[in-house]
Formats: structure tokens, C-alpha cells, sequence
């Protein structure tokens, strides 16, 4: 049985357009019909065709599989051993840094679903090591001033590192100063630039949840009294913590304070 374009069109739900495409891209040489010179499609058109698309699915380009199919001996599959080799190790990367979106993922929603239900609560907790750039420091007028070479600047801020940046806050005496946070475990995978870079070892911090409206000397002044109060003693400074992303009023999101201490 023979097939013309559109009995192929229909069987591999492609455009007929696509498969004059394949045949152009010699990825086939269908027969003509005598007398009307139309296309017709034998089986092995067929499946030479459907092996091309297989190979397309693992990311070999039209003008390789044209190129490998043109070998002779067993030089086809010594090609398609290394393609597809070359392939496995890119998926293998795609499928850790994936893992490690999955973590950063489940993070961001556990510490979501925290400051819904510990608004204007205080408890102590650990933090693991983490990774800090000064990013922007804005004065009490909002002129801002950008602190991070360009270059650095864009790895951080880049598809791959930016989500696994925290933005965080701390107000100074000429106003706030931005920095990006990353944690060890991320910084260590994704290879952080080491330009800027301020390394945080692990510390015990006394936490609360305010919203971003609420970011001030005075919330800063009220952790360290509770701090205080139990016996443990204030680092400097109050850091306020982005807790998933900015609304364009301050009221519609929260941050969590976190203020480094030790045992009196």
C-alpha cells in the first residue's frame, strides 16, 4: 500500500508542509506517480521518516541525522553511539539541577505556609551556611546605587543562579542595603562567582513574621527585646527576609526578621 501527503499527514499528525520539509531535508525520496507526478509514500518512506522524528525527540538536529545517514560501514552507529552518549550526560545535568529547583521549590512553600500561620509569633531556630552579595543600597530619598560589578551581576541574576536568590534587607543609618542570599548547598552546586561574595557559617537566629510594610527600626528594636528577655544575647544586624516575591503595596507580603544570637 502507498501513501500520498495527506494519508501521512493524517497518520503522523503532521502538516503536510512538515513532511515536504523532510522530504527537501533528504530524509527521504518518495516515488512519483506517472501521469500526475504526486508523491506517493512507500513503507520505508514511512519508516525512515518516524526514525528521524524518534531522533529529533533526542535533540539531534535535522542536518545531523541527513549527515549520519550518508555513512557507510558501521559509521551510522558509531555516530549515533556519541550523539546519543553526548545526549545522556546533558539530560543527567538537566535532571540534577531539575532536583535541586525541586528543593528549592518545597523551600520556598514551607516557608510560605510558615508565615501564613506564625504572623507576629517569635521562636529560635537554626540556619544553615550561606552565601551573601550586596546588591543595592537605597538612601531615605529611593535614589538607589547598584553594588555588583556588571559581569557578576549577570551570572546571579541570570535563568540558572537567580532562582535560588533570597532578597534580603538591612536597614542602615543612610537607609537599606539589599543583598541576594544563596544558600551553601545551592551555591556550592550552581559554582557562585566568587567576586563580592561574603560567605555566612552557620548560626541560631531568633525569628519573626511582619509584612514588608512593617520593616523598620522599631520591628528590629522589638526582636531584640524578646531576644533579650530569653536569655540570649543579639548579633548585629537585623536582617529581613523576602518571604516569596513583592506586591506593589507593601501590606500584601510578608518578611521574616531574622536576628543572629547567642546564649548569654
Amino acid at each position: 500500500m502507498s501513501y500520498f501527503v495527506g494519508d501521512l499527514a493524517r497518520l503522523l499528525k503532521l502538516s503536510s508542509e512538515m513532511i515536504r520539509y523532510y522530504e527537501k531535508m533528504e530524509m527521504f525520496k518518495p516515488d512519483r506517480q506517472e501521469g500526475s507526478n504526486y508523491r506517493i509514500y512507500s513503507a520505508k518512506d514511512v519508516l525512515l521518516l518516524i526514525t528521524a522524528m524518534q531522533l529529533q525527540c533526542f535533540r539531534f538536529k535535522i542536518k545531523d541525522i541527513r549527515e549520519m545517514r550518508q555513512l557507510t560501514e558501521d559509521g551510522y552507529t558509531k555516530q549515533f553511539l556519541a550523539d546519543m552518549i553526548t545526549f545522556r550526560e546533558k539530560l543527567m545535568a538537566e535532571l540534577e539541577y531539575k532536583n535541586w529547583l525541586l528543593m528549592r521549590c518545597n523551600e520556598l512553600i514551607e516557608r510560605n505556609h510558615m508565615s501564613l500561620l506564625n504572623k507576629g509569633s517569635f521562636w529560635f531556630r537554626h540556619r544553615p551556611g550561606q552565601y551573601r552579595y550586596p546588591f543595592l543600597r537605597i538612601d531615605g530619598n529611593g535614589e538607589f546605587e547598584c553594588l555588583l560589578p556588571e559581569k557578576t551581576a549577570n551570572v546571579l541574576l541570570g535563568e540558572r543562579i537567580l532562582p535560588f536568590c533570597d532578597l534580603i534587607a538591612e536597614i542602615k543609618e543612610e537607609g537599606e542595603l539589599w543583598s541576594l542570599m544563596i544558600l551553601k548547598e545551592y551555591g556550592d552546586y550552581l559554582k557562585l562567582p566568587k567576586e563580592c561574595m561574603r560567605e555566612i557559617t552557620p548560626f541560631v537566629c531568633a525569628s519573626t513574621i511582619i509584612k514588608a510594610e512593617e520593616f523598620s527600626r522599631k520591628s528590629c528594636e522589638i526582636l531584640k527585646d524578646y531576644v533579650n528577655k530569653q536569655n540570649y544575647h543579639p548579633e548585629e544586624p537585623v536582617w529581613g527576609v523576602l518571604c516569596g516575591g513583592m506586591t506593589l503595596e507593601a501590606a500584601g507580603y510578608f518578611m521574616e526578621l531574622q536576628l543572629p544570637v547567642e546564649k548569654a
